[in-house]
This record gives C-alpha cells, structure tokens and sequence, in this order.
C-alpha cells in the first residue's frame, strides 16, 4: 500500500501516479472517508497519460490537470445528478483537455441516471469520433 492524498505523487516501476481534486462526497455507512480524489496514471515508457476524473462534478482547475500532466485518455462520468452530467462532461472534454480518447462511465448502473451514453455523444458534437463506449467486463488497450 502506497499513502497519498490530493496534489501528491508518487513513482512506481513502470508509471507515475498523481491524485487530484475531484467534487463529490466520500462517506461510508455514515463514517467520513476524506477528500474525493480523481487519478492521473503517467507511463514510463512514453504511452499515454491516463485521467481518471473519478466521481466528480466540474471544477475550472480541470484546465490545470491538462496542463500539468497532459492526459490523452480521460475517464469521465457522464451519469448526471451524483456526478456530471452529459452536457457538463463533454464541455469539460471539449475545452479544458485535448483527449484523442474519452470513455464515459458512472452512466446506466441504476435507474436515476443517465442510461446511455447518446447525449454525451451528441453533445462531444465533432469529438465525437474520439468517444469509446465500453460494454461492463470489457477491456482496452490505452
């Protein structure tokens, strides 16, 4: 086990890891459990920097995580009233990072939110192209 909290970083074998600001709550069974974080995963070799946003709505510090780690693949909830919404989460992607890949997620898990990703497809209007849409269970190289 590796401690950290937010803005910290540390080193692995093969890849950095970064903790940042995320805008949720964090509790369990009535027990706090600290600040909300989201994750940037920096490879060694040279592959690309992955932002994990986690649970989180928008925030105008997200411009700085694109300028401090330059992430190509963002893991971005787009489920809507626990987290961002479609819209929210495609303005996020359009004008605070230049992804070449986003994958929505925190989408279609229960009936109060959002159960597709179409409107965020929409919404990513010419980005589009660069969305993936995971199947649960399914995997990707990155």
């Amino acid at each position: 086990m590796e401690p950290m909290n937010t803005g910290g970083r540390i080193s692995l074998e093969d890849f950095d890891v970064a903790l940042t600001p995320a805008l949720h709550s964090s509790s369990l069974d009535g027990y706090d459990l600290g600040p909300a974080n989201g994750v940037v995963v920096i490879p060694k070799d040279g592959g690309r920097t992955v932002y994990h946003a986690g649970d989180t709505g928008l925030f105008s510090d997200m411009k700085l995580i694109e300028e401090l780690y330059t992430p190509r693949v963002g893991l971005i909830p787009i489920g809507d009233r626990f987290t961002m919404g479609p819209h929210t989460a495609a303005l996020v992607c359009r004008k605070f990072f230049d992804f070449d890949l986003v994958v929505p997620m925190h989408w279609g898990s229960f009936p109060i939110i959002e159960q597709t990703p179409d409107n965020f497809l929409k919404e990513m209007g010419r980005k589009a192209d660069q969305v993936r849409i995971m199947k649960p269970g399914e995997t990707i190289e990155v």
